[in-house]
């Protein structure tokens, strides 16, 4: 039921530090927001929320814990469904809960000297920077909808809750070398130079003779591959059609260009389509008489294609409007949709099997050809001294996305996780190469670039936001194997779907 604990780390460090729980009461959302509203998941009656370890966890603290989780999820921009709020609050009852019961069992406590230093040096509870009693009390009362004195109780439960989080990650530390190595991963770049190898672009010829055997002894391989692409072999129904286009533009309101493709309209029914498209239509296709050729439906604009595909042969549409303009359209030709029969298509088949198979064949051959050059060069410069017509190309400052477009490469599979995350040592060829459409690539890393410098000016905050980080991943563990370790049962009207 705790995925949400699981997967987000920094997520409920963040919502259950005290600091973090305090910032959520913003004035912005009052008692008639609907996330404060006291809504029963449920009609039944239920006599509590959770038990845990017997414990019983009524409404009332679900409620508290509603407010305060829907305000936080508001200042962040953020919108749940009743259902995923709901199972937020379950699953941060049930962490409170856990985290509460080993507080108890370190005797931890919270005097009222520390919740009322906490309380008054809160920013929203102070005019001319000190403590007014007359607006906390509006503030908790008008925007915190509840009482002081149970705003105060809360107040002193999350300070708890804070000393035990504290307790449980105090050892948790990271060392100066640690913290380098995960700071180069996240912001290093890198300078590639590069290699593209072409493939021969001859093209295959075949033989009927070798595409008959080829048939002969691989037919099911052949059937297999025509049942896994049906979609290759079944064709949408297409119209033929010429139009004539009267354009809505800033030379021409909308109410010219209707009037004049009306007037054309008349005209069409005792003349040629084709005559008249050339001498009125403003479209691209004006000059052949108006022929758009054959198309399906997907690649005209949705009002021209609706109508188009409704009108039979030789038939002229009524004037359509689209962005473009207005149109008069006549249907020349229909095909309608059909599939290949496999019969009609297995040569086909075989022939961009066989294809196919000669060029992994030739990559492969390539490939192999390039790793024996790459052994008797120690750079890409000497590499491509082996490889006639080859040239090393550059890519600078290259940053880690799995996704991301490299200048002259485009996305290649595989080659951004290889050269961030694997031990290839910069100045020496990249043992692995990659598939281009028409080419092999070869790789290297000339520099990987890091700033030092802003590492030691920023060190201190970059450790504060990787303690966070282990921390958090820390409690997330502590809290599941505490909670798989426990007796939870969650009442069925508040139990959340899925």
């Amino acid at each position: 039921m705790l995925k949400f604990v699981r997967k987000g780390a920094t997520s409920l460090l963040g919502t259950l530090m005290l600091g973090a729980i305090s910032l959520v009461f913003v004035l912005s959302f009052g008692p008639g927001a609907r996330g404060c509203q006291s809504v029963n998941p449920n009609q039944n009656v239920a006599t509590y929320v959770i038990k845990l370890n017997g414990k019983k966890i009524g409404i009332g603290e679900y409620q508290e814990l509603r407010k305060k989780v829907y305000l936080q999820q508001q200042q962040q921009k953020k919108s749940l469904s009743e259902n995923d709020l709901n199972k937020i609050v379950i699953e941060r009852l049930v962490a409170e809960q856990l985290y509460l019961a080993f507080a108890k069992k370190l005797n931890l406590t919270v005097t009222n000297q520390e919740k009322d230093n906490y309380i008054t040096n809160l920013p929203y509870f102070q005019v001319n920077e000190k403590f007014d009693y007359p607006t906390y009390k509006k503030i908790v009362q008008n925007y915190f909808n509840t009482t002081p004195l149970q705003y105060e109780k809360n107040i002193k439960k999350d300070i708890i809750i804070n000393k035990a989080m504290n307790i449980l990650t105090s050892s948790i530390s990271i060392t100066d070398d640690k913290l380098w190595e995960e700071y180069k991963e996240k912001n290093k770049s890198i300078d590639l130079s590069f290699i593209k190898i072409p493939l021969e672009k001859d093209e295959i010829k075949l033989t009927d003779d070798e595409v008959n055997k080829f048939l002969a002894s691989n037919e099911k391989a052949v059937k297999k591959y025509f049942d896994s692409h049906k979609d290759e072999f079944t064709h949408a129904k297409e119209v033929e059609a010429s139009h004539i286009l009267i354009k809505v533009d800033k030379n021409k309101t909308d109410a010219q260009a209707k009037k004049e493709i009306e007037k054309i309209a008349k005209e069409v029914k005792n003349a040629d389509f084709s005559e008249l498209a050339k001498k009125y239509s403003e479209g691209p296709s004006k000059t052949t008489g108006g022929k758009l050729g054959y198309f399906t439906k997907n690649k005209m604009v949705k009002e021209f294609s609706e109508v188009a595909f409704k009108l039979k042969v030789n038939e002229v549409s009524k004037p359509v409007k689209t962005k473009f303009g207005y149109h008069l359209i006549k249907v020349t030709g229909i095909k309608e949709a059909y599939s290949d029969k496999f019969e009609d298509v297995k040569l086909s088949i075989s022939k961009n099997l066989i294809k196919e198979n000669k060029k992994k064949e030739a990559i492969a051959k390539l490939k192999s050809e390039i790793k024996e050059k790459i052994k008797n060069a120690k750079n890409l410069t000497e590499l491509s001294k082996l490889i006639p017509g080859s040239k090393v190309e550059t890519a600078k400052a290259i940053t880690y996305n799995p996704y991301s477009y490299i200048p002259n490469l485009g996305i290649v599979k595989n080659l951004m996780n290889e050269i961030f995350k694997s031990k290839i040592k910069k100045g020496t060829i990249n043992p692995n190469l990659y598939d281009l459409n028409d080419s092999i690539l070869v790789t290297q890393i000339d520099k990987i670039n890091l700033d030092k410098e802003k590492f030691e000016a920023e060190k201190s905050k970059i450790r504060e936001q990787a303690l966070i980080i282990d921390k958090a991943l820390f409690l997330n563990s502590w809290i599941e194997n505490k909670r798989l370790a426990s007796n939870l049962v969650v009442h069925p009207n508040y139990l959340p779907k899925n």
